[in-house]
C-alpha cells in the first residue's frame, strides 16, 4: 500500500453531486506515481465531467480535475516512475477514483512532464489541455495544408494561444468572439481578424471574410446555433472539427452541405489526437518549447481552496473568458 493513503478534495460522488470528501489511494503500481498537488485549473472539460457528460473513465466517486501540477512524492518500482521522484511536474488524472483537484493525486507516470525551472506551478497547471490542443490543431493545419481557419470561442484561454501560436504555422485566424469588448482584447494581443459575433451585421462580415480567405477549417468549441451558422457559410470542401458544445450539443446541418459542397463535420478530442506516440510527443515537446518561451501563458483571475468549490465553480461560470480559476492546495 501507498504511505499516502487518501487525498481531500472536490468529490464526485454521481453527475451534479459533489462534496468535499476524501478518496482512498490505494496501491502504486510499477508505472505509476503520486503528485502532491499544488494547482489545478477549472475547464469546460471538468464543468462536463461534474455533471457526468464526460467520458474520462472516471467511476464515483472519484476526484474532480483532469489536469493540474505539483510535485511527486511516491513511485512504483519502474524506472520512468522512480525518475520522476521529487520532480514538479504537469500532469493528467488518469485512473477512475483520482483527479486533481484535491491535496494528492496518484497517476500514471506517462502522463506526468517535467516542468522547466522557468515554468511555475500555476502556468504548469494548465499546461495540458489547452496548450496541447493548440498545438495539436497546428499538427492537424500542418498536415492537411490549411492556410486559414476559423475559430470560435476565440476569447477564451486557448484562443489567446491560438493567435500567437498560429502566425509561425503561416495559418490565418478568423477569430470568432460573442463579446464586443473580447474585440480589442485579441486585437491588443496580435489577432489580425476577430469578428463580434453579437454585432447586427456579422454575418455579412463574415461572408466577405470566407470569400477573401477561403478557409479550410472551422475548429468549433461552440456547437450549436452559432456553430451550424459559420458551418453554413463555409466554403465548399471545409471541414469543421468539434472539441466543444458551450452553446449546444447539436448543429443544423443542410444536407445540400455535406452532399453537394462536400463538407466535413468530426470531432476532435485531445485523448484521440495525441493517442500516437509519435504525434503526442511532437505535441508535447512544442507545447513545452512555447511554455517556457513565453508564447504561451494563462492568464489567472482567481484562486480558491478546494474546499470553496461551489463559489469558485460559480465564480468560473461567469468569467470564464476573463481568466482561468485554479484550486491551490493550502498546505503544499
Amino acid at each position: 500500500m501507498s504511505a499516502i493513503k487518501e487525498s481531500t478534495g472536490v468529490v464526485i460522488k454521481g453527475p451534479n453531486d459533489l462534496a468535499y470528501s476524501t478518496i482512498a489511494i490505494g496501491k502504486v503500481a510499477d508505472d505509476e506515481v503520486i503528485v502532491k498537488v499544488h494547482s489545478a485549473p477549472i475547464n469546460p472539460s471538468d464543468q462536463m465531467l461534474c455533471v457526468g457528460s464526460y467520458p474520462a473513465g472516471k467511476s464515483h466517486p472519484c476526484t474532480a480535475g483532469l489536469e493540474g501540477s505539483g510535485v511527486v512524492v511516491e513511485a512504483g518500482a519502474g524506472a520512468a516512475a522512480q525518475a520522476l521522484i521529487g520532480k514538479r511536474v504537469a500532469f493528467f488524472a488518469t485512473l477512475p477514483t483520482q483527479g486533481t483537484w484535491g491535496d494528492f493525486c496518484h497517476t500514471s507516470a506517462k502522463t506526468c512532464f517535467p516542468l522547466l525551472d522557468s515554468i511555475d506551478f500555476e502556468q504548469g497547471a494548465c499546461a495540458l489541455i489547452n496548450p496541447l490542443t493548440v498545438e495539436a490543431m497546428m499538427i492537424e493545419c500542418d498536415e492537411k495544408g490549411y492556410k486559414a481557419i476559423v475559430h470560435s470561442g476565440a476569447s477564451s484561454q486557448l484562443g489567446r494561444m491560438m493567435v500567437k501560436i498560429a502566425p509561425k504555422h503561416n495559418v490565418t485566424v478568423i477569430n470568432l468572439v460573442r463579446r464586443e469588448e473580447n474585440v480589442k482584447m485579441l486585437k491588443e494581443a496580435g489577432a489580425q481578424i476577430v469578428v463580434d459575433t453579437t454585432a447586427a451585421d456579422w454575418e455579412t462580415t463574415l461572408a466577405a471574410l470566407f470569400a477573401e480567405h477561403k478557409p479550410q477549417a472551422f475548429f468549433d468549441c461552440v456547437c450549436g446555433e452559432l456553430g451550424s451558422k459559420v458551418l453554413a457559410a463555409l466554403p465548399p470542401k471545409a471541414t469543421t472539427y468539434t472539441y466543444g458544445a458551450l452553446g449546444g450539443f447539436s448543429y443544423n446541418i443542410g444536407v445540400g452541405d455535406l452532399i453537394f459542397q462536400d463538407k466535413h463535420v468530426c470531432g476532435f478530442w485531445l485523448n484521440n489526437q495525441i493517442a500516437d506516440p509519435a504525434r503526442g510527443a511532437a505535441a508535447a515537446t512544442a507545447m513545452m518549447t512555447h511554455l517556457a518561451a513565453g508564447v504561451y501563458k494563462t492568464e489567472v483571475v482567481k484562486r480558491f481552496k478546494t474546499s470553496e468549490f461551489a463559489e469558485a465553480l460559480e465564480f468560473y461560470k461567469g468569467n470564464m473568458s476573463v481568466g482561468k480559476v485554479l484550486f491551490q492546495n493550502a498546505n503544499f
